[in-house]
């Protein structure tokens, strides 16, 4: 089983230090909008496959949740032949210590694999594995999507190609620079116990990382920003209120820090916000409402509840 974490904690070593190196080429190309996009969309899709091995796992590590609890069943038994007479002391002795072993291993498999699973970065791991960008893939034995775009020679083209090439370049500007769709999706729900229920789903073709609390590096190109409103009366304006420690609650469980929340396609996320704790207008809010903004402000998308506040 050693050996199978080895692998696991190289395989996500690899998958972080693809997704760093990724994020490293896009924002040193700076404006070039491209090859920007095309580390960008590399980043996401190691983000999937980190993604995907990580719940792989954890049902791996609610199976040994169940071994383990089986050899501790194991052992309460073997108490109860013991104190019947069923076995002789010495026998049950032979067999507690063979028990007491293999619950030790599977403790330590789970505390091992809990650990792998745990790491956020390369650094976790054993530290960044320096490769080219294209060797990432073929050592993780995955095919990527993503294909770099071409680079125009401007010393072999003539004038009116050239002419031709900006005019196409400008187009491609003005459409890149139009509102594209994100894919996401909201939902919200106000609780009889005065809790929002916010469900976010990913219908697109890439990958987003969710904010509660903004970021304190720079903003990626997957960045989402959540934000949560509320309005007094129906006819007064939304207002936004601030994420407070503890009001907000990923899959049940607080948001703590500044982690992002991976969000690939096809995925829902489910948060709770805690309206007392939310809450800094004068009144009960009549209703919110929670907008999710990328790092340029545009507003990918929002969802509201209306009605009267429990």
């Amino acid at each position: 089983m050693a050996h199978s974490n080895a692998r696991l904690r190289e395989r996500l070593r690899l998958l972080y230090s693809w997704r760093e190196e990724a994020r490293r080429l896009s924002r040193a190309t700076g404006k070039k909008l491209a090859p920007r996009a095309y580390y960008a969309a590399l980043a996401r899709e190691a983000e999937y496959y980190i993604r995907r091995t990580r719940d792989g796992e954890q049902g791996h590590i609610v199976n040994l949740g169940h071994r383990l609890r089986e050899m501790l069943a194991q052992g309460e038994t073997l108490e109860q032949r013991q104190h019947s007479g069923r076995i002789s002391p010495s026998d049950a002795e032979h067999v507690r210590r063979e028990l007491d072993e293999r619950v030790e291993r599977l403790r330590n498999e789970i505390g091992e694999l809990n650990a792998i699973l745990r790491a956020a970065s390369s650094e976790e791991l054993g530290g960044f594995a320096q490769h080219p960008i294209e060797e990432y893939p073929r050592r993780l034995g995955v095919i990527p999507e993503a294909k770099p775009k071409a680079v125009l020679d401007w010393n072999r083209i003539s004038v009116i190609s050239a002419i031709a090439v900006v005019a196409a370049c400008a187009f491609i500007l003005y459409y890149t620079s139009m509102p594209q769709p994100s894919g996401l999706s909201g939902a919200l729900n106000l609780g009889a116990d005065a809790r929002l229920y916010l469900s976010v789903r990913n219908e697109g073709e890439y990958g987003w990382k969710l904010h509660v609390v903004p970021p304190s590096g720079p903003e990626e190109l997957d960045y989402v920003q959540l934000l949560l409103f509320a309005r007094e009366t129906s006819d007064a304006p939304f207002r936004a209120l601030p994420p407070k420690p503890g009001a907000w609650e990923y899959e049940n469980r607080p948001i703590v820090g500044r982690p992002p929340i991976s969000l690939p396609p096809t995925i829902e996320a489910h948060f709770t916000v805690d309206t007392a704790q939310a809450q800094a207008l004068d009144s009960k809010p009549e209703a919110y409402k929670v907008e999710g903004r990328d790092a340029s402000g545009r507003v990918l998308f929002e969802a509201d509840t209306t009605g009267a506040t429990p």
